[in-house]
Order: structure tokens, then sequence, then C-alpha cells
């Protein structure tokens, strides 16, 4: 168990705020395509419509997941600013989780959309339409499969997932 001082109380409540601000920025961004989404199956426009036409749409939207994970990670941090202390239990473990998928997440969602944007203007690669099925697979099955094993792999009287500061 960690006590936590006047200073790391006021710096986990930034970052819980922060983390708000961003959970609702993303939230209200997906609520929007989702709307979109609904209208454009109630009344499909002109042509044909699809909600994911390229794969940098895909790409995004796993980006925008990750990034709301990544958020909400950090709004749980409110419960140990107002506690003014941290210690292990299931609720840290579960953040850790989160935390770990968004943070992790976003950073290869942006990679993926880095790598595709070099490949397809440096190289003039096309990729199969099948493509970002495979690739948001991959990612994501990564992101599970090392959360797992490490979890797994460390149990014992030192846990994965452990409180800091």
């Amino acid at each position: 168990m960690s006590i936590l001082n006047r200073k790391q109380g006021i710096g986990l409540m930034f970052i819980a705020h922060a983390g708000l601000i961003s959970t609702v920025a993303v939230t209200v961004f997906l609520l929007l395509v989702l709307k979109n989404y609904i209208r454009n199956v109630v009344h499909p426009p002109p042509g044909k419509w699809k909600l994911i036409r390229t794969h940098v749409d895909a790409y995004l939207l796993s980006l925008l997941f990750a990034d709301l994970l990544q958020g909400i990670g950090a709004v749980l941090s409110l419960r140990w600013a107002l506690k003014h202390k941290t210690y292990c239990s299931a609720y840290c473990t579960a953040q850790g989780v989160i935390q770990h998928l968004g943070e992790t997440g976003v950073a290869l969602g942006t990679l993926v959309i880095g790598l595709h944007t070099f490949l397809t203007v440096f190289f003039h690669f096309k990729p199969p339409r099948w493509g970002w099925i495979a690739v948001i697979t991959v990612q994501w099955s990564f992101l599970g499969l090392y959360i797992v094993i490490a979890y797994f792999k460390t149990k014992g009287p030192v846990p994965y997932y452990a409180p800091t500061p």
C-alpha cells in the first residue's frame, strides 16, 4: 500500500480529469458516427454505402476504441486520488488491464495507420480488401495474448499489476 501525499493526489486528479475529457470526446464522436450509420441504414443515400469504406476507416475505429479504453483507465484513477492511497486489489488489476489495453492499443493503432500511410504514399501499396480485418485481428489478438500471458506468468506474491506511485 502506498499513501499518497497532496501533490500525488492532485496529480492523479489531473490524470482522471484529462481521462474524463478524452473519454467524453471520443464517446461523442463515436455516437455521431453511430447516429449517421443508423440514419444511413434507415434512409440509405443514393449509391453504394458502407460504414467502412477504406482500410483507414477501420483502423481509425480501432484506434478510437483503444483511446476510449485509455481514457476509462485514466478516469479510474479518481478512486485512488479520493482515498489518498493505492493498494493491490481486483480494482487495481482491472484498471491495469484497461490501461494496458488502451495505451498499447493506441500505440499499435497509430503505428498501423502510419505504416499504412507510408506504404500507400511511397510504394503505391494497394492492400487486399480483407487486409484491414487481418491487421486489426492481429493487433487485438496480440494485445489480448500479451495481457493474459503476462498476468499468468507473474502470478505469485508480487502481482503483475501493482499500484504506483
